[in-house]
């Protein structure tokens, strides 16, 4: 639950950096540079920079870092954002939790809803429930935690990165 909080959930955080995109060659992104995203409002198909839905904020965290993600269109109904969001899947690598993971969680029993984990027990996201852009704590949603990802087309530290 963010709403009042989210604020003071982000100072809480301040004065360290979030490595967004985990171990990837892209470098890390400081939390100043997400303050502005914070109570952003929550829209199905929004892409900012006035409103986001979850992906599309995954989208924009990404773009911060210099990454593109590919666009999914986000339907409304959670059956059809949890069978865009399986669609997509095979674009991300399956990895433990760390700071700079996609995590994703079932909402209403659909695995229809995406985050990007900061640091220890902190995450980033925006739904309906949120009513905007909010950092929680992961361990509040672990029951709902689907598993924990990274985009599968960034170079890393031990690979060359690809001269497409």
């Amino acid at each position: 639950m963010c709403g009042a909080r989210q604020q003071s959930s982000f100072r809480r955080l301040s004065g360290t950096h979030a490595a967004l995109v985990g171990k990837s060659t892209v470098t890390d992104l400081p939390e100043s540079a997400i303050l502005d995203l914070i109570g952003k409002p929550f829209a199905y198909g929004g892409r900012g920079p006035d409103s986001f839905d979850c992906y599309g904020l995954l989208m924009e965290l990404y773009r911060r870092k210099g990454v593109m993600l590919p666009d999914y269109r986000s339907p409304t109904r959670l059956h059809d954002i949890a069978a865009a969001l399986a669609d997509g899947l095979w674009r991300w690598t399956p990895i433990e939790s760390r700071p700079g993971a996609a995590v994703t969680f079932r909402i209403k029993g659909y695995g229809a809803h995406v985050g990007l984990v900061l640091r220890h027990d902190r995450f980033i996201h925006t739904w309906e429930g949120t009513g905007g852009v909010c950092i929680e704590r992961l361990s509040h949603w672990k029951q709902r935690v689907l598993g924990f990802y990274d985009f599968a087309d960034l170079p890393h530290h031990d690979e060359p990165a690809r001269a497409d």
